[in-house]
């Protein structure tokens, strides 16, 4: 991006700025919480039917119609940067200890599949 573009870009948030340093923020005493349920059991009741609606609309069902599981002898094109810099970690229970250079696509080509060079010498020379 060019200083030209990136100024163009940055001048509304600029001109913005005195506006929202101005801007009256309610006070809230800490520890107050103001609820738009009636009751503790019908927040959760809400936050559990939002949870189900976001977990339906993020499901992803597919029908295999022989795709699945995938043949060794084709090759797999691995896409964007995770498949050359996998990232895995968390602490506690959801920590990793996984080998560091185990990316997306090389365990899929230590487990026989062919993997396009093409796209990944392209995403390494992205990624640095």
């Amino acid at each position: 991006m060019g200083k030209k573009t990136l100024l163009k870009a940055l001048i509304p948030a600029i001109l913005a700025l005195p506006l929202m340093m101005s801007a009256k923020v309610p006070a809230v005493t800490p520890g107050e919480y103001y609820p738009d349920f009636g009751s503790f059991e019908e927040e959760q009741a809400a936050a559990a039917e939002l949870n189900f609606e976001l977990y339906k609309e993020s499901l992803t069902l597919l029908k295999n119609d022989g795709t699945l599981p995938l043949r060794t002898e084709k090759a797999v094109t691995v896409f964007g940067v995770g498949g050359v810099n996998t990232r895995a970690g968390g602490g506690g229970s959801g920590s990793s200890g996984s080998d560091p250079n185990a990316t997306i696509a090389w365990t899929l080509e230590h487990n026989g599949y062919k993997v396009n060079h093409r796209v990944l010498d392209v995403t390494r020379s992205l990624v640095g």
